[in-house]
């Protein structure tokens, strides 16, 4: 299959989820890409991710089932599937020099907008992103609150 991936907000930050659904579908032996308007016609599935609700909705996607829409900026209460979740990141995606991956996830206040708790998701920690076996010199972890830090720091130190 032709796997056309976009990233509709575009920010200096890769995208995971769409690292994470490249190497799903390069596992399957599919042929993934970047989404260009001009070859559209070619590809057999179109992922596009939104993170932001602000940023606007690209005119020239597709409006035909071949697209999944995905991320909070479509939908505050999307997710990828389990198998998809839990795969090491195609970095090559973003031609990525670390390891990315986030320490926390939900929001024990309303510090960060409105987003979060409209999703009420409690916080956890995530899974052991660097457990995977692929080694990084670097690795970026993320988080959404900071009180937290400590004891993830503690966890990830075992």
């Amino acid at each position: 299959m032709d796997i056309a991936v976009h990233d509709s907000d575009q920010t200096a930050f890769p995208n995971l989820a769409l690292m994470k659904l490249s190497a799903h579908h390069k596992a399957l032996g599919d042929t993934v890409s970047w989404y260009t308007p001009l070859l559209q016609e070619k590809y057999d599935r179109i992922y596009s991710s939104k993170v932001f609700t602000y940023t606007p909705i690209d005119p020239y996607l597709p409006q035909d089932s071949r697209v999944i829409r995905g991320g909070c900026g479509y939908d505050r209460h999307s997710t990828l599937d389990s198998n998809v979740e839990h795969l090491c990141p195609d970095y090559s995606l973003y031609n990525a020099t670390a390891a990315q991956g986030f320490l926390t996830r939900g929001c024990p206040t309303s510090a960060l907008g409105v987003l979060y708790p409209k999703k009420k998701v409690l916080l956890r920690e995530t899974q052991r992103f660097m457990s995977s076996g692929k080694t990084k010199r670097a690795v970026y972890s993320w988080t959404t609150t900071y009180w937290r830090i400590h004891t993830v720091y503690h966890n990830l130190k075992r």
